[in-house]
């Protein structure tokens, strides 16, 4: 509490109020986090960017941030005098990753974030007071802002790191007793799993894991925490993060219940003709996650909102009979195989069944005479051939789903704590064109 009051302190030496935007370029630790709160406790609108970003891109983001101070590791330096409030409840801007455009800034509210901290403490995680929860994802992301007020919230400790280390992350989880762990991808996970002293490991203070993916790669999970209650979540920075997540007595394959106070619709995609329970189309989120809306971005809100506050996720899912919702993978990324719609997560569930498969991820490859078809970029343990591999998902899964594009990794191009479907895609479209 005496650093958030410090920097509130600093804050309001340099005339930082309400409505200003502050840059945050801070690492993970408990600077970051104290300096957050202290400046929405201003009334002013942090704004976290990576600390681990090139100086242009940084620069790039501030600029178009609009931002009136810089904090970061040496120190702030004031750029404006502070600025009119886009909106009265704005509390936090959060630049969204960007693949085929600028990244955008969602705007939100302290409601979202209160509403947040306090569904995730209350209702999801159950979170006490001897809890310790694990968050390691870099904290210009929602997910840790989020959890982090969710752990004010519940009285509970929140352990990060200002960087991914599998042997040092293992220390942290196993001294200091970590009670839920949030790896969330499972980039993360592997870290921990692969090093060569885990399963000598004491993890038993271990409670609760959550993760996200397809089921294989969830399965992977469960199988590296045998003891644990496994939970998945669906959610984007634009919904202030997590907006279902499956209670820790009734975890399962979807992900999970709304959020007491969050509205989950089907639509028929791009338009707002709800559709019954159970039939698939686009994930609208509405309720108080919501974002307010894209930084100074007016055309790309009114396309991302509706008229009556829900966003479009552009996801594919669907609600079952006990309002669980389903995710099926992103609208946009769907392949088209000669007029036929292939789900990338159906191939990769395919693929990973074969004993050798680690890991596995689908994108669509340009064809003159399909339009699309499957590219598949596999990592594997043991050795296999192209034909065996391929051979395998012919019997599996139908013709136009089967694999045109067959890649093997060593290593994968990331993005932050993803693999970047980008660059495969790109690499797909190289593996056309030899």
């Amino acid at each position: 509490m005496d650093g958030i009051e410090r920097r509130r302190d600093e804050l309001e030496r340099l005339g930082v109020g309400r409505g200003a935007r502050v840059a945050v370029v801070l690492g993970n630790g408990a600077d970051f986090f104290a300096t957050v709160i202290a400046v929405m406790g201003v009334g002013a609108v942090p704004v976290p960017m990576s600390s681990r970003a090139p100086a242009a891109e940084t620069d790039a983001l501030i600029e178009q941030s609009g931002a009136n101070l810089v904090i970061g590791a040496v120190g702030a330096r004031t750029l404006a005098e502070p600025v009119r409030p886009l909106h009265d409840d704005a509390a936090l801007v959060l630049f969204t990753s960007g693949t085929t455009a600028r990244p955008k800034g969602a705007v939100l509210s302290h409601g979202a974030l209160i509403g947040m901290a306090k569904g995730m403490a209350e209702h999801r995680f159950g979170l006490r007071e001897e809890d310790a929860l694990w968050a390691p994802l870099p904290v210009n992301h929602v997910g840790p802002i989020t959890l982090f007020l969710a752990c004010l919230h519940g009285g509970a400790r929140f352990l990060t790191m200002r960087r991914l280390d599998g042997q040092a992350a293992l220390d942290q989880i196993e001294r200091e007793r970590a009670t839920i762990l949030v790896p969330n991808f499972i980039a993360v996970t592997r870290k921990l799993v692969e090093q060569p002293d885990f399963d000598r490991r004491d993890l038993s203070s271990v409670r609760a894991v959550n993760s996200v993916g397809s089921e294989s790669e969830r399965r992977f999970v469960r199988d590296a925490f045998p003891g644990a209650v496994h939970t998945t979540t669906f959610g984007m920075t634009e919904t202030c993060g997590a907006v279902t997540r499956t209670p820790l007595d009734s975890a399962g394959d979807a992900a999970g219940r709304a959020l007491p106070g969050v509205r989950i619709r089907i639509v028929e995609p791009g338009t707002t003709h709800d559709l019954p329970s159970g039939a698939r189309g686009e994930i609208l989120v509405g309720g108080f996650p919501a974002m307010l809306g894209y930084l100074d971005e007016p055309d790309a809100t009114a396309e991302a909102l509706t008229a009556d506050g829900f966003f479009r996720t552009t996801d594919e899912g669907f609600v079952d009979g006990d309002g669980r919702l389903h995710y099926l993978g992103r609208l946009r990324s769907t392949i088209k195989v000669g007029g036929e719609n292939v789900a990338p997560a159906e191939v990769v569930e395919a693929l990973m069944q074969h004993p050798a498969v680690v890991e596995a991820h689908v994108v669509g490859a340009p064809d003159e005479r399909l339009g699309e078809v499957v590219a598949a970029f596999v990592e594997v343990s043991s050795p296999i051939t192209t034909d065996d591999l391929v051979a395998y998902c012919r019997e599996r899964v139908s013709p136009f789903r089967v694999p045109r594009v067959v890649q093997f990794m060593e290593t994968w191009p990331m993005s932050e704590t993803k693999v970047d479907l980008g660059e495969l895609r790109r690499l797909a479209r190289e593996a056309r064109l030899r």
